[in-house]
């Protein structure tokens, strides 16, 4: 899923693949290295080096709700494959720290990967910038 993701970031003008971040090490670091960019191991330590504006998660469904909260909390904008979660109480506290968000400029999308270049390209748009990839 993140490689599609990827070749989208990289066909989308004026859209830069600032990141990758995968537990997998060796995947994280090889797509680091075939697409020259910064990696990380988890997505809190790529938050915290939060050099870029929004964040792409297509992870297990199971971890949609808790990247894209610590995201929202931290000022990022969110697309997340869908399903945006599991379980409803989930996706209610995703929803919650977007609302919170959104008083900030935030933006949440969800969405397929046959869908991610026109919303990249809608994202650029309106707000430009450095796009990064948690897979």
């Amino acid at each position: 899923m993140g490689s599609s993701h990827i070749r989208s970031i990289r066909e989308t003008e004026n859209t830069v693949l600032s990141a990758v971040c995968d537990l997998n090490k060796e995947k994280a670091d090889r797509l680091a290295t075939e697409y020259e960019t910064e990696c990380f191991y988890n997505h809190k330590d790529l938050l915290k080096w939060g050099k870029f504006d929004g964040i792409i998660i297509a992870t297990p469904h199971y971890n949609h709700t808790v990247i894209a909260i610590d995201a929202f909390e931290q000022g990022f904008h969110v697309l997340t494959e869908k399903p945006v979660g599991v379980h409803s109480n989930d996706i209610k506290k995703m929803i919650t720290a977007w609302e919170k968000a959104q008083a900030r400029g935030g933006h949440l999308y969800s969405g397929e990967t046959a869908t991610l270049t026109y919303t990249l390209a809608v994202i650029n748009c309106q707000y430009g910038g450095h796009i990064i990839l948690s897979t």
